[in-house]
């Protein structure tokens, strides 16, 4: 094969990939935030420390340390670096710390126990 041939194949192959994003459980996209993580705490907004890099303690209202509910710190892997997303969980179904997760950066969705996992 002569070397033309050769880049146009790379070059497919470099866009394949490109253009296919994970699809979780659900139809939950990783396109749309969702992200596979694990849970290392779970409590009132004012137990669990400082300010997270997406934290929805601070999204809708401001509240911050100060907001009502119980919250789920979730150590995900986003675009290869490591991050926490502090996620309301809703009463009466807080996943168990060390449990595998979907949690959504974007939208502050509480955490989904991914099955099997």
């Amino acid at each position: 094969m002569n070397a033309r041939v050769l880049t146009l194949m790379a070059m497919a192959a470099a866009l394949t990939g490109c253009a296919s994003t994970p699809v979780f459980e659900g139809g939950r996209a990783w396109n749309e935030g969702w992200r596979e993580g694990k849970v290392e705490k779970v409590g009132a907004a004012s137990e669990l420390g400082y300010r997270q890099t997406y934290d929805c303690r601070y999204r809708a209202d401001g509240a911050g340390r100060d907001a009502q509910g119980r919250f789920a710190v979730v150590a995900v892997q986003n675009m290869g670096k490591h991050r926490h997303v502090v996620a309301p969980v809703e009463l009466g179904k807080e996943p168990q710390v060390g449990a595998q997760v979907l949690v959504n950066w974007r939208g502050c969705e509480p955490p989904i126990a991914q099955s099997g996992k």
